[in-house]
Parts: C-alpha cells; sequence; structure tokens
C-alpha cells in the first residue's frame, strides 16, 4: 500500500509507526496518523494548521490523552492498520482516483504542464523581440529539471511545488524588466495568478506583488519608460494594470484566507460528528453490555419454568415472556452491532446456514405481536432457493 502514496505521505505514515511504537501500541490508528501527519513538517496538515495559529503540541498532547483514554479498546486486529485506518488509506486513493491521479500526489503534472508553456511561450516571445537569447538553455534546464523530479520522483513535494513557482515568478520578472512588456505585465501577472492559485500559497502572491513593484522602479530608474513625459493614455493604462494587478492579488489572498477558514470549519465539524458518533457508540455498548445479564436471566428463568408443569394460562404467559426476552435480547446484538460499525471492527460471518432457520427466527420474534393482532405472516419461497446458504445469518 505505501507504494501508491507520496514521499511525504510515506514519511507521515513512517511517523505514525513510531508515533505507535513509543506509545507500546501494537497497532497504527487513525489517531496514530493525525499524529503523523502534524510531525511531517513539509505536508500539508502542518502548513494548515501552523498558518491557522494552531498549536500543534497541543494537539500532539491532546491525541496522547485520548490513546490514553480509550487504549484501543475494540481493535481485533495487531501489527498493523486498523480497521478505522485502513478505511482512512482506503479513502485517500478514491480521491486520488476521483481526480484522475493514478496515485496520491500526482497533481503536480498540471504544474510541470504549465511551467512548461510559460517557458515555450517566453522562448519565443524572446526570439521574436531578440532580447536576451543565453536565457533560452537556463528555460530549458528548468524545464527539464521539474520533469525530471516529476517523473522520478525526486525530493519532497513542497519543494517541486516552490521550484515550479519559482521558475514562473523569474520568468514574470524576466519578461517585465524589457522596454516593450509594460504594457502586459498586468495580463501576465493575472494569468500567473490563476495559474498558481489553487497552491493556496499566499508567499506566491506577495513575491509576485513586490516583483511588480520592482519591474516598475527598474522601468523608471534604469529603463526610463516611466517618467513625467509619458502620455495620459498610456499613464491610465498603467494606472489601470496596477490597479488591476494588485486587486487580483487582493482577492486571491482572500479566497485562500477563506478556503483555509472553510477548511478548518469543515474538519471541526467532522471532528464533532466522529466524537458524537463515537460517544454514542460507547452510550449504546455500555447500556447494551448493562441489559444483557437480567435479560439473560428472565430468559433463562422462563425456560427453566418451561420445563415444570403448568396450567395454560401460565404457560402461555411464561412463553410470552420467554419469546419478549429473545427478541429484546435481539435488540440488544443489533446495538452492539451497530457500535462495532462505528467503530469499524464489525466483520461479518462467512457460514454456512440454513434459510429455514432464519425464516423460523423470524416468525418466532413476530408471533407475539401477530398474535395479539391477528396477523398472519405468509412466506413465499421459490423452490429453487437453496436449502443451505453461506453468509451471515445475523
Amino acid at each position: 500500500m505505501g507504494s501508491q502514496f507520496t514521499d511525504r505521505a510515506q514519511e507521515a505514515l513512517a511517523h505514525a509507526s513510531k508515533f505507535a511504537s513509543r506509545l507500546k501500541q501494537g497497532y497504527v490508528g487513525t489517531e496514530h496518523i493525525l499524529a503523523g501527519l502534524l510531525k511531517e513538517e513539509n505536508g500539508v496538515a502542518h502548513k494548515v494548521l501552523t498558518d491557522n495559529n494552531v498549536e500543534l503540541q497541543q494537539v500532539l498532547d491532546m491525541i496522547r490523552e485520548l490513546i490514553a483514554f480509550d487504549g484501543g479498546v475494540g481493535l481485533k486486529e495487531r501489527g498493523g492498520y486498523s480497521p478505522r485506518a485502513r478505511k482512512i488509506l482506503e479513502e485517500a486513493h478514491r480521491q486520488a482516483e476521483r481526480f484522475g491521479q493514478k496515485e496520491t500526489g500526482t497533481e503536480h503534472l498540471l504544474l510541470a504542464i504549465i511551467t512548461t508553456v510559460s517557458s515555450g511561450m517566453l522562448g519565443l516571445i524572446t526570439v521574436a523581440m531578440g532580447w536576451e537569447l543565453w536565457t533560452l538553455p537556463l528555460m530549458a534546464a528548468g524545464c527539464f529539471s521539474v520533469w525530471s523530479l516529476h517523473i522520478a520522483k525526486l525530493g519532497p513535494d513542497i519543494f517541486y511545488e516552490d521550484l515550479c513557482a519559482g521558475l514562473i515568478l523569474l520568468q514574470f520578472f524576466f519578461f517585465g524588466v524589457h522596454g516593450s512588456s509594460l504594457f502586459d505585465i498586468p495580463a501576465v501577472a493575472c494569468i500567473i495568478i490563476l495559474a498558481l492559485f489553487s497552491l493556496n500559497k499566499k508567499w506566491i502572491l506577495y513575491v509576485l506583488a513586490a516583483l511588480y513593484v520592482l519591474v516598475l522602479v527598474y522601468h523608471v530608474l534604469i529603463l526610463r519608460t516611466i517618467s513625467h513625459d509619458i502620455g495620459f493614455q498610456d499613464g491610465l493604462r498603467l494606472g489601470l494594470g496596477t490597479v488591476v494587478t494588485f486587486c487580483g492579488v487582493a482577492l486571491a489572498g482572500y479566497w485562500i484566507k477563506r478556503r483555509s477558514i472553510q477548511r478548518k470549519w469543515y474538519d471541526h465539524v467532522f471532528a464533532e460528528l466522529e466524537a458524537s458518533g463515537k460517544q454514542n457508540a460507547v452510550f449504546l455498548s455500555n447500556v447494551s453490555h448493562e441489559l444483557r445479564t437480567p435479560i439473560n436471566m428472565v430468559i433463562g428463568l422462563s425456560e427453566v419454568a418451561l420445563g415444570k408443569e403448568l396450567s395454560p394460562d401460565i404457560l402461555a404467559d411464561m412463553t410470552s415472556i420467554q419469546l419478549a426476552g429473545k427478541r429484546l435480547s435481539s435488540q440488544i446484538n443489533n446495538m452492539l452491532d451497530y457500535t462495532e460499525i462505528v467503530e469499524g471492527t464489525l466483520k461479518p460471518e462467512r457460514e454456512e446456514y440454513m434459510i429455514t432457520s432464519v425464516l423460523n427466527d423470524v416468525i418466532t420474534m413476530t408471533a407475539l405481536q401477530s398474535n395479539r393482532n391477528h396477523l398472519e405472516i405468509v412466506f413465499d419461497i421459490d423452490p429453487k432457493m437453496p436449502a443451505v446458504l453461506v453468509g451471515d445469518a445475523e
């Protein structure tokens, strides 16, 4: 399973395994995976939490307290991933396949394409405008590096993202320091904002804005293309371009911040729902265990009483008591199944059973209500139905 993850994901899983070992637990659960994500400093989880001023050490301490309180109760398998942890890993693969990715992290292919297209366009402009041709090998080397890292999957993902963003920003600066490109700089800046917006990195916006200001200063002090002699129309175009660029930066920064807040809210709601479901499961488990003892006693006493000579009225009452006790015992078993479903530990049995026995149990459980309400239950079984089936009879 590990080979299907990116390097950062595998490092996070390694941290999770070490975290579980330090706590002397023979399994890796969702709590350990969460701790591993926080320990992986180059990961998205670590960055999102730190950007939102979350104390990571405090979160790790809370995880340790929860583990000490829970103790891994209900886990039947040791030495591997818990059922809930496997569900999390399987869901990660499903989400990757849903976005057309062969493995977790291949979204960086889009970054490689964007970097290559921008380099190709800038190369054509450089040749057509007669700019510094010595930059063409550097652009080719940059594209070669990006594709080499992507294909060989070398280095952490955050380095790959920063490399692609840095190359595009350098190309933007190179494009802007030429006099003939002065009025086209805002359009290129907006294109870069749209292309790199999905990375959710505010530093890209800050660097882009700084480079834009630096380019304008370069045009004022070095190229002299911006001076007091500039015409009204050119000045208006330059002013509008500056406003559009900084508005685009501000708008992108706002949406990145809003997306981070929304993601944090979703994580908070999901954590509350998971905690609520776990609390309900624990409550139902405790209640079912408390009810099981008296119900078993009622069923046992009714069976002892039915073995004695009783009057017809008392015999009918004791039979009703036994049927009601068995029905309630079945409902308690359903409650226990529900708690196992919530915990992710329910495993359906795979054994032979007779369908007639299952139908007989249904008749037995509903006999009391059927007699009281004068109902008739009719089962129509297909003759082709096998007498013995394989599965979970419960």
